[in-house]
C-alpha cells in the first residue's frame, strides 16, 4: 500500500452520548447494506433499558427501506443469529407482531476479534 491510499480519519466530537455500540464481527459480517442498517438502528433505539416498540412500518421509515426490504434483512441477521425473532399471538391465535431480540454476541465478538488480529 502506498502513502496515496492512506486516509487518515479523526473523531473530533468527543461527544459520547446517544451512540451504539456496533460489535467488529457485525461490522466485518458479509450482509447486506440493509441488514446492517437495521442492525444498527435497533441497537440505536433500544438504548439503556434495552427495549423498544416499533412497527415494521416505522422501522422501514427510519431505514429508508421498504417492508419487504425490512422483513429480509431481520431473516439475514436472525440466520446470522445476531438477532432472535419471536412472534407474538393474541390469544386467539392471531399474530400480533414479533419480537425482536438482539443476541449477546459480545463473547463471540471477542473469541473472533482475537482470532482476526493473530493473523
Amino acid at each position: 500500500m502506498n502513502n496515496q491510499d492512506m486516509i487518515q480519519m479523526t473523531d473530533e466530537s468527543g461527544d459520547r452520548y446517544y451512540f451504539a455500540q456496533i460489535p467488529l464481527i457485525v461490522t466485518d459480517y458479509d450482509m447486506s447494506l440493509a441488514a446492517y442498517r437495521l442492525y444498527g438502528h435497533i441497537k440505536q433505539v433500544c438504548g439503556d433499558d434495552g427495549t423498544c416498540w416499533q412497527s415494521r412500518k416505522t422501522l422501514a421509515k427510519n431505514c429508508r427501506l421498504d417492508l419487504k426490504t425490512v422483513t429480509r434483512a431481520r431473516k439475514e441477521l436472525e440466520d446470522a443469529r445476531f438477532i432472535r425473532v419471536d412472534p407474538k399471538y393474541d390469544e386467539n391465535g392471531i399474530l400480533l407482531g414479533h419480537n425482536i431480540t438482539i443476541i449477546n454476541i459480545w463473547r463471540r465478538n471477542l473469541e473472533y476479534a482475537k482470532a482476526k488480529h493473530r493473523k
